[in-house]
């Protein structure tokens, strides 16, 4: 092999890698390298505005789809539930007449009270009635009304159908319903419920106290439940005890319900405006529904009636030792005392002073069975001295102002049964009697248009009985 044949093919290679080199380097010096921009370009410069208009909203496509055309009429409101049921007569022949068109005497009629251990057969075949139809009569009846549940003394009016065309009771079963069995012509029971006509009436009764409370309102005739919730109302701003004197005067609108059958009052339904004159001081306040059905109670800016502690957490009990030094009753020396005491028989119900969570419940001490809510990081109140606690009273629950938490009693160092009671604020007991109690949630600024409204209609309905 001629040996100049190497040194050729090495002259080759590296002129064929000079020239791809080059080729190398040409192409990349002329390729076009992308650069980027420095910002997005305004739009508006370079494009030309559009004459369309872009739509508002979208089309609802009720406008353009097919409707079928409807006869139903939606309900204007919901119903109430008893004016699916007949109303109740005041006699029961009247209901017989109605439902068989069969004429029958009032006098026929029977008024019996069920006896201790007593059914109902039983009462009717009493009444009249065959064993066979006093049977279908429970039958009848049963799917209406709970007959274990029927109280000792339930009066029920009977018509037998012995020497009558037809036979058939009737028997309250609450203070809205009444119940009625009715033998038709095929001698077959008809029994359903129906209704007792109530009348609502609105009242205003004022008084001035002479001597109390409780007997200034019985001079007026104010019942008893409206003295009761009224007490509780003004309970939160007045001690009863120490600030009620002679002078001071009372108004209370409300509202009651009468049975017009029985013609018997059923009861207070509502206080719709409060007003007790204390010394000069008048406090008024206006019953007032929130939006979520909430109700409570208002002076006419809308400051909650109710305060986040009540002074006394208990009903009808006095005032039997005050806050500060005294004597003590076992110990015997004087000694500083850091609550106030409540006489009270034993069993009377304690409630929560507010809303909060149970911190202590057991026994301490001298204070015997104590309990301890703590209502926020500012408020605690104590309660000593009990007899028992309330059902689910425990460390730990929640418990809501006004809940019975449990009961008057004389247990550790005690010589009668009374309630201690204390306010601790900041960690130190303090009167509860003088303690300036923080206010209640008031209403809120977004409702206050729609609570104004609401007082104005009460001053109106008060200005009215005042022109009476």
């Amino acid at each position: 092999m001629n040996s100049s044949f190497f040194p050729k093919k090495i002259n080759f290679l590296i002129i064929f890698l000079i020239f791809f080199l080059n080729f190398i380097n040409i192409f990349i010096s002329n390729a076009n390298i992308i650069e980027t921009p420095m910002s997005k370009p305004n739009e508006s410069v370079w494009r030309n505005k559009s004459n369309i208009m872009l739509p508002a909203n979208k089309p609802d496509p009720a406008l353009f789809m097919m409707s079928i055309p409807s006869d139903v009429t939606p309900p204007l409101s919901k119903p109430d539930p008893k004016s699916i049921f007949p109303e109740a007569t005041k006699s029961l022949t009247e209901m017989v007449f109605l439902r068989t068109n069969i004429v029958t005497e009032r006098e026929k009629v029977l008024a019996l009270k069920l006896e201790q251990n007593e059914g109902i057969n039983p009462l009717l075949q009493r009444g009249g009635f065959n064993s066979n139809h006093a049977y279908s009569a429970v039958l009848a009846i049963e799917n209406i009304a709970d007959l274990r549940k029927l109280p000792v003394g339930l009066e029920v009016r009977i018509l037998s159908p012995e020497n009558n065309k037809t036979g058939a009771f009737t028997f309250k079963i609450s203070k809205e319903f009444n119940l009625y069995a009715i033998l038709d012509k095929d001698l077959n029971w008809v029994a359903f419920k129906a209704s007792r006509p109530i009348r609502n009436e609105i009242l205003l009764i004022s008084g001035e106290i002479k001597s109390s409370l409780y007997l200034s309102a019985q001079e007026v005739d104010l019942p008893e439940d409206v003295l009761m919730e009224f007490v509780q109302l003004m309970g939160y701003s007045v001690d009863f005890q120490r600030q009620i004197h002679p002078g001071d005067k009372f108004k209370i609108l409300f509202h009651q319900t009468f049975d017009t059958l029985d013609n018997k009052r059923l009861g207070l339904e509502k206080i719709s405006y409060a007003e007790l004159d204390v010394s000069g001081e008048k406090l008024k306040f206006f019953r007032y529904v929130n939006k979520d059905g909430i109700y409570g109670y208002f002076d006419k800016n809308g400051q909650s009636a109710r305060k986040a502690l009540m002074r006394t957490p208990i009903n009808g009990a006095r005032l039997s030792s005050g806050f500060g030094m005294r004597k003590h009753p076992i110990k015997g020396f004087t000694s500083m005392h850091k609550g106030v005491d409540f006489g009270a028989p034993y069993g009377t119900p304690v409630f929560a002073a507010g809303d909060g969570i149970l911190e202590k419940v057991g026994w301490i001490n001298g204070y015997g069975r104590y309990i301890l809510i703590r209502h926020n990081s500012t408020y605690k109140t104590a309660y000593a001295h009990l007899n028992g606690w309330a059902r689910g009273i425990r460390r730990g629950a929640r418990v809501s102002q006004g809940q019975t938490i449990g009961y008057v009693g004389s247990s550790g160092r005690s010589t009668g049964p009374h309630l201690h009671y204390e306010i601790i604020i900041n960690g130190k007991q303090s009167n509860p009697l003088g303690v300036k109690m923080p206010s209640g949630k008031p209403v809120p600024e977004e409702e206050r248009g729609r609570f104004m409204s609401s007082v104005n209609k009460v001053l109106k309905e008060i200005e009215e009985f005042n022109k009476i």
